[in-house]
């Protein structure tokens, strides 16, 4: 399945401010005695309340479901806390993992946790597919681990995930590192939890 990164379209964003700017507008000249042309002097406080209802959309507006639905595609929230397993190729012993996930509408980041050691996101990226109903987050991570795996050192090493979006609110699919002298690679396994971050395991 191929994927490309997801971005809230354009017209839709300019759209929003259009129609914020231009509500703001007549609510001002409805409580004023002000004419029409008073707002080219009003500029200034228009751009400026334009600004905080952006920065409100991108951090909590979005996340309201019919409001993903009807402008967004669709696009899960993902914030929260994440619980499940990791299976690496050739154990078919699988061991918790906890991810904690902090998305707005443009970013999102990460922390991994787990009993031998964790680490945060360097990139993360929304993706979704052609048909624009199925969505994937990938992202890569640095992990620190304080145990050694079969010649695989502990330490810091780096490592990217795929998992994609169930509307069972899971996250499932693949994982590889860069764990030296041997790279390891797996399944990784996830459910909801909680919108309640612990920042730990």
């Amino acid at each position: 399945m191929l994927y490309r990164e997801y971005r809230p379209e354009p017209k839709t964003l300019i759209g929003l401010g259009v129609t914020f700017t231009a509500l703001l507008s007549a609510l001002y000249l409805a409580l004023s005695d002000a004419s029409p042309w008073a707002m080219l002097l009003k500029i200034g406080v228009l751009i400026t309340f334009t600004a905080f209802f952006w920065s409100f959309t991108d951090k909590y507006f979005w996340r309201h479901r019919r409001i993903r639905q009807f402008l967004f595609n669709g696009i899960p929230d993902l914030n929260g806390r994440w619980e499940g397993t990791i299976d690496r190729d050739g154990e078919q012993a699988p061991h918790a993992f906890v991810l904690e996930i902090r998305q707005t509408l443009t970013r999102v980041t990460l922390d991994g946790y787990s009993a031998a050691g964790g680490g945060p996101s360097i990139t993360a990226r929304m993706c979704v597919d052609d048909s624009g109903e199925k969505f994937a987050l990938l992202y890569t991570w640095f992990c620190e681990t304080r145990t050694e795996l079969d010649g695989a050192r502990s330490g810091w090493f780096l490592g990217t995930s795929v998992l994609d979006w169930l509307p069972s609110n899971q996250l499932k699919r693949f994982y590889y590192t860069g764990r030296q002298p041997r790279q390891t690679r797996g399944v990784t396994e996830l459910r909801f939890i909680s919108t309640k971050l612990k920042h730990a395991f």
